[in-house]
């Protein structure tokens, strides 16, 4: 993997989208909302973009049940803490095999 973009906001974060087309996408859920665009609206437009870029949901605050990125297509959303790391690493591998250690 290589890290191809660091948005400060959601526009930002749209914009890199669009110039770089990754295969994998965070999406910190707490970033500072810009004016033309929140996180629900870039993850929304990601999807329809590119059906195909996984994108991993962030937040500091646990899942809110109404605004369900799992059900809309994000492969995870996980809460900031000491713990997500390796399944967020195994859930990886499962969907880009070459970061599997040969």
């Amino acid at each position: 993997c290589k890290i191809v973009g660091d948005a400060r906001t959601e526009a930002e974060g749209l914009d890199l989208f669009r110039a770089c087309n990754p295969r994998l996408m965070t999406l910190d859920l707490l970033m500072p909302e810009s004016e033309q665009l929140g996180a629900d609206d870039l993850f929304a437009t990601i999807r329809k973009d590119s059906p195909t870029t996984a994108i991993v949901v962030i937040s500091i605050q646990p899942r809110d049940p109404n605004a369900d990125f799992l059900a809309a297509g994000a492969v995870a959303y996980m809460e900031k803490n000491i713990n997500v790391f390796d399944q967020l690493a195994a859930t990886l591998k499962n969907l880009f095999p070459e970061l599997a250690a040969p």
